[in-house]
């Protein structure tokens, strides 16, 4: 299907870059300081910058579907709470726990979620997933903010977690960016075409800065906690989000917007937040690459098997 060529092009070039950047580090052409200097500029400038262009760009004025995104909400926050539940007295790293709490909720979708709607239906077909990247973008990124701090080991009183949430760059970002859409503000052209240009830097050095501080030295340590993460985020939790939706009635785009929200490996913008937060970095950005190289198969198999059933 056309659909998984769109999958392969959009997949392809994530892995080739953390590859990249796991070249040019173990060779020593950019040092380890260097890679976390750039982390700070994703953290800060870029992934903020992101956020904030996919919120304002994001087209609500097609479809705007409350039932479908509280379902969404619903799933998300069940597996999330899930997650921290079982979690409670399981005895490894409080810094592992938040990652593992992160990865059952925040996947990929931005990146892939519009260009296989796309690819399957045509143009016409995006109002759906553009409005669910409009609120999942703001919403995926507060969640984590508070699951990381929570498991941080930087406890502190309600006012202070308060003031770290609040100047956040990525919920200033999506603040300012609900703000343009509410208001209905057009940004002006000259503008608008310099945070785009700066924009496209976001998802390429994210990923080359990842892949410059991955360690594969805990990547046996980590082996269980992957094959777990890989599982849920790529098998269970679309399956349990699917079938829901399907007893609701859902069919084709939405379907297939809730595969990839769902069923998405996970976002490669929450490393650069992992880290800045101090949890476990490496176990989030292997992660990330452990879901990224298993998503293709998985997506292969719920599109024809949702596709023999008669749902799309």
């Amino acid at each position: 299907m056309n659909s998984l060529l769109v999958a392969v092009n959009a997949i392809l070039p994530i892995t080739v870059l953390i590859l990249l950047g796991i070249l040019i580090r173990r060779k020593g052409y950019v040092t380890q300081k260097s890679f976390k200097e750039f982390n700070w500029v994703v953290f800060h400038i870029t992934l903020p910058l992101n956020v904030f262009m996919n919120i304002v760009q994001a087209d609500l004025s097609t479809i705007v579907d409350l039932r479908l995104s509280v379902y969404c909400f619903g799933i998300v926050m069940g597996f999330c709470l899930l997650a921290m539940f079982f979690l409670r007295n399981v005895k490894i790293d409080e810094k592992k726990k938040g990652v593992i709490v992160q990865c059952m909720f925040r996947s990929n979708y931005v990146i892939l979620g519009i260009p296989i709607v796309q690819s399957i239906y045509g143009d016409g077909s995006l109002g759906l997933p553009s409005f669910l990247a409009a609120w999942t973008v703001p919403f995926f990124n507060f969640l984590a903010i508070l699951v990381l701090e929570h498991y941080s080991g930087e406890h502190a009183d309600l006012k202070h977690t308060a003031l770290r949430i609040l100047k956040n760059p990525l919920i200033i970002a999506s603040i300012l960016g609900i703000a343009v859409q509410i208001t209905g503000l057009t940004l002006p052209g000259i503008l608008k075409n310099v945070l785009s240009t700066i924009n496209k830097m976001n998802t390429p050095l994210a990923l080359f800065v990842m892949g410059g501080l991955f360690e594969f030295r805990s990547l046996r340590e980590n082996m269980k906690l992957l094959s777990v993460i890989t599982v849920f985020r790529l098998i269970v939790v679309p399956l349990a989000g699917l079938t829901g939706a399907i007893l609701m009635g859902y069919r084709d785009v939405a379907l297939v917007s809730l595969l990839v929200l769902l069923g998405g490996p996970v976002a490669v913008s929450s490393y650069a937040m992992t880290v800045e937060m101090h949890c476990d970095g490496e176990l989030q950005a292997q992660s990330i690459l452990a879901t990224t190289l298993f998503v293709l198969p998985m997506f292969m198999f719920f599109i024809t098997v949702m596709g023999q059933l008669g749902y799309l």
